[in-house]
């Protein structure tokens, strides 16, 4: 008796699109950011921070995946504002990118003080600090009050805390210095006064024990010198 062949049931092809489209629409309205992230950091690991900064980065989603992309092409533009030309536009690219990582990370919503979170954090403030420097103004010392505040919210007294919260100090008087008056110089005095004594007290310690401090030292020293010449230029006690 001749055996009957086995008919296997039809199958559409378009069933196996539908397998594979719910995937790859979630990557393409990711900004196809999953493809991205490897080339991004290949990049900057090969010291091509350039190459970072020209690419579009146009995801908008809650995801590890985009916020990694945001903040990558920050911390390129912020290379960039160090070794290159118009460090003005790299700066704004860097303290923009940096921030919107920032807020997009789902884990750092709820998960506070992690290491990577810190590291971003100290980008940002240097971002806002040099971007304030070169171009003064109400919405970028804003930014940067905030970013300073949260640092130090995530690591208290770190070297990196101290530091960008007596520059904000700083950058806050300064406008102010020469045109201060009985009525207004003593509570500038003070904050002027108590973030140099913090600084002062990081480095008349050990910091060389402190984690963070190398790359601080220099800075240290310089941001002390400008606190006391401000507190000479007010008319501070």
């Amino acid at each position: 008796m001749r055996r009957r062949r086995q008919t296997l049931p039809h199958r559409s092809p378009w069933r196996w699109a539908a397998r594979f489209a719910g995937p790859l629409l979630i990557a393409v309205g990711a900004g196809c950011s999953l493809f991205q992230i490897s080339p991004f950091e290949q990049h900057l690991a090969d010291g091509d921070a350039a190459w970072v900064a020209r690419q579009s980065v146009t995801c908008e989603t809650d995801t590890t995946g985009c916020a990694r992309l945001h903040l990558l092409k920050g911390t390129a533009c912020l290379q960039l504002a160090a070794t290159g030309p118009h460090p003005l536009d790299h700066l704004t690219c860097a303290a923009e990118q940096l921030q919107i990582g920032m807020d997009l990370h789902p884990a750092w919503r709820d998960t506070k003080d992690t290491k990577d979170q810190r590291t971003y954090q100290e980008r940002l403030c240097e971002a806002l600090e040099r971007l304030h420097t070169l171009q003064p103004d109400a919405h970028t010392l804003k930014q940067f009050e905030d970013a300073a505040e949260e640092l130090y919210r995530l690591a208290p007294e770190s070297v990196a805390a101290i530091y960008y919260l007596a520059s904000l100090r700083l950058q806050e008087a300064t406008p102010f210095l020469e045109t201060l008056d009985a009525g207004n110089r003593l509570p500038v005095c003070r904050r002027l006064k108590r973030a140099l004594n913090r600084l002062l007290a990081v480095t008349s310690g050990d910091p060389e024990r402190m984690p963070g401090w190398e790359p601080f030292a220099e800075k240290y020293e310089q941001l002390a010198f400008r606190l006391g010449l401000a507190l000479r230029t007010a008319g501070c006690r």
